[in-house]
């Protein structure tokens, strides 16, 4: 049968949400695989699993990578997909490709069935990603790895930020995920969501559904006191976006907590961000009359919050930005960096 090419890699690029993502999955049969069964699109890692439909009427499972790689090589914007024998066959102008297919033994179907479905706000993919953006990743301390939902508000913490985003989930209980996996989450385009049995269900606009292992941990009691702040207001620098940009430069982009290092002096500010190959600090002038103070931040978290205001409050222990339905207290640094 003729597909539209793009379109197809567009769906495989989503279902890769659900194939393995590191070496502690990798004993679930056909995980790296992509399953064609009921005209569906279907990955499962053992916690993320993504159901998308397709026009695809084959009953395959598709291992490795070579599947999504050869569509991306064929420059035709339509191909022909045929099934012959133990193959799939993919059919461009003057080209050719096949590929060895699998009988279908993926275990997606432990999944349970979905509760009732409920309207999603569209602020929630914004709370997952800056509630991600907070999460740590000492495993060793759980909870500093979770971002906890609950139905009227996202929130996470690594013990020395919170974030709170104050939203309707569009869930009736409180529940958690892996920051990593609601980082995930946060890219997509939703419009509905359920949980049965311990997944979270999250439908997309174009009918993909993902589904998501909750995490069994319970999360901290009245942790929310943390945001009572009360101190002085600063206001950042109007060009403190364009520091970040630069300062992203040594950044390590290979953790998945990044920090930038600020410091608040009398009238300046003093950002720096490190890496294993190097630095980058800069100094800006800013109106400050305090104590000088110190405190770590994610920079895309940072720089995604200018958009909404540049004010914060600084207290003698802990520093706020707070706007419209968005909280978010850091810890102030003792000592050096």
């Amino acid at each position: 049968m003729k597909v539209d090419r793009k379109e197809l890699v567009e769906k495989l690029t989503l279902a890769d949400l659900g194939r393995v993502g590191g070496s502690e999955l990798e004993t679930l049969i056909q995980c790296r695989s992509y399953v064609l069964k009921d005209k569906q699109l279907i990955t499962f890692n053992g916690e993320i699993c993504c159901k998308i439909p397709t026009e695809l009427d084959f009953d395959v499972a598709i291992p490795g990578d070579d599947f999504k790689r050869l569509l991306q090589k064929f420059p035709d914007d339509e191909i022909e997909l045929e099934k012959k024998n133990n193959e799939i066959v993919i059919t461009g102008k003057r080209k050719k490709a096949g590929i060895l297919f699998e009988e279908i033994q993926l275990p997606y179907d432990e999944i349970p069935d979905k509760g009732t479905w409920s309207i999603v706000d569209p602020d929630v993919p914004k709370m997952l990603k800056f509630a991600s953006n907070t999460c740590g990743k000492d495993y060793a301390q759980i909870l500093t790895t979770l971002v906890h939902i609950t139905p009227d508000y996202i929130e996470a913490s690594d013990n020395f930020r919170l974030f709170r985003g104050t939203v309707s989930t569009g869930f009736s209980d409180n529940f958690c995920l892996r920051g990593a996996t609601a980082r995930e989450i946060s890219r997509l385009d939703l419009s509905e969501v359920c949980h049965k049995d311990g997944w979270l269900h999250f439908k997309c606009e174009d009918g993909a559904v993902v589904s998501c292992r909750c995490a069994g941990e319970e999360y901290h009691d009245n942790i929310g006191s943390v945001l009572a702040v009360t101190g002085e207001e600063c206001v950042l620098p109007s060009n403190l976006a364009d520091i970040l940009e630069r300062a992203q430069v040594m950044q390590d982009t290979d953790s998945e907590n990044p920090k930038a290092f600020v410091q608040l002096n009398k009238n300046e500010l003093y950002l720096k961000t490190q890496k294993d190959q190097g630095w980058y600090e800069e100094r800006k002038r800013i109106k400050y009359d305090g104590e000088e103070i110190k405190f770590q931040v994610n920079p895309q978290f940072l720089y995604d919050i200018l958009s909404y205001t540049r004010k914060v409050v600084v207290a003698e222990k802990r520093i706020k930005i707070e706007v419209d339905n968005i909280e978010f207290v850091a810890a102030l640094v003792i000592g050096g960096e």
